[in-house]
């Protein structure tokens, strides 16, 4: 459809120029800098290209390569490279693997099986699924949260980066949906049961009646208590996947918040982060949309997009 808006219509048009400079065989982050595709960002580029093209070439080659993979040890088994085939690193250095990002990977899979690709085989990717959660179930606590989970864990680029031990909220809400997606994809009652559960555990935990929490740690008498960690990102990842009712009066405030961009969000004994532009950025454009917020939707966009587009049209 044409956009009408003309800073609109120049964002439109940059971001086909952005996407085919990354997407010329492989997703890349920049083919300037790195020769790399990462998951996560593939997660968003995999919905830029079928809205773009109404097909999946890119997005194929990129998926085929993560599902065959093989860890030679360099990796947890199960665990996913953070790109691939581009960087392979040992992970005897602690790190090197993200565990979000293997979970943005299911989401990725199960959305290109039940929308974009519905026709593919999915048991073709089961395995890598499957291996996935398998890895992570080892690092469930008493309830049913991950807690001290290994790697370089990734929640966006911000201090919220800093907040994701012992127990990340956002991380767990995203780990919830990943559950829900693959019990849909595979029809497992057992992982439906579970997404259940960790969603809703997440909700009693992390809100405190105003806005969510970012962490609870281990404290001195080994039990665990919530920090008063708060990132704008945290509350995407809650609204985005915790099957909230927004329109519940304990979210009012919440949802005000949304709406003037956490600009009069007092954090009081709080420490509080405002949203970067990955991934919490994105994950407020998609929340925008969900919600049917399409004037702040298209202000956000040219805030956050003109300058770019005016400068380097991409």
């Amino acid at each position: 459809a044409k956009v009408k808006d003309a800073a609109l219509r120049r964002i439109r048009i940059a971001a086909e120029n952005t996407f085919a400079h990354n997407a010329l065989d492989l997703y890349t982050d920049c083919p300037s800098r790195e020769r790399a595709g990462w998951l996560c960002d593939s997660f968003f580029t995999g919905r830029a290209e079928y809205f773009l093209t109404g097909k999946t070439s890119v997005e194929d080659a990129f998926l085929e390569n993560f599902r065959l993979y093989r860890c030679n040890g360099e990796l947890p088994k199960g665990a996913l490279p953070m790109c691939y085939p581009a960087d392979i690193q040992p992970y005897t250095d602690g790190g090197k693997w993200i565990p979000q990002w293997n979970l943005w990977y299911i989401l990725e899979v199960c959305e290109y099986l039940s929308y974009r690709k519905p026709n593919a085989d999915k048991e073709l990717y089961k395995n890598s699924i499957y291996g996935i959660l398998k890895l992570l179930a080892k690092y469930e606590n008493q309830s049913g949260l991950l807690q001290g989970l290994p790697g370089w864990n990734f929640v966006e680029w911000s201090t919220a980066n800093e907040w994701v031990q012992d127990i990340n909220y956002p991380t767990n809400f995203l780990y919830s949906r990943a559950l829900f997606a693959t019990a849909k994809l595979y029809s497992d009652e057992s992982l439906l049961k579970k997404s259940i559960n960790i969603r809703e555990t997440c909700v009693v935990e992390s809100f405190d009646g105003e806005v969510f929490i970012d962490n609870a740690i281990t404290g001195k008498d080994g039990e665990v208590h919530n920090t008063r960690n708060c990132s704008e990102a945290g509350q995407y990842y809650a609204m985005l996947f915790g099957e909230l009712d927004l329109n519940s009066p304990q979210y009012s405030k919440l949802i005000e918040y949304l709406h003037n961009s956490f600009s009069s969000f007092d954090a009081k004994d709080r420490t509080f982060v405002p949203v970067n532009a990955f991934i919490g950025l994105y994950l407020r454009l998609w929340l925008l949309m969900e919600l049917g917020e399409r004037k702040l939707l298209a202000q956000n966009l040219k805030d956050f997009f003109a300058a770019m587009v005016n400068a380097t049209s991409t």
